[in-house]
């Protein structure tokens, strides 16, 4: 059986660096304390794309909160944005 959980956070990382920014605030980091540990690390964050979802009108995320959450887990190494 593969233990997944021992897999280097560098792994998890490259994994992760997948999804989008608000699948990560939203999801991935509630997965487990690794997945919340790596998602937190600046070095998640020199890219930050955050999209609307769905009907425009029918907004099931605060984009503005998630986009300050993500801008402060940079801490400086933010380099480039996609906010639409």
């Amino acid at each position: 059986m593969t233990r997944w959980l021992e897999l280097p956070e560098g792994i998890w990382a490259n994994i992760l660096h997948k999804l989008g920014a608000v699948e990560i605030l939203d999801s991935a980091q509630k997965v487990c304390t690794t997945w919340r540990r790596v998602c937190k690390d600046p070095s998640m964050w020199p890219v930050i794309d955050m999209w609307n979802y769905g009907d425009p009108y029918i907004e099931p995320y605060d984009l503005e909160k998630m986009c300050s959450h993500a801008v402060d887990r940079s801490q400086g190494e933010l380099w480039r944005g996609n906010f639409r």
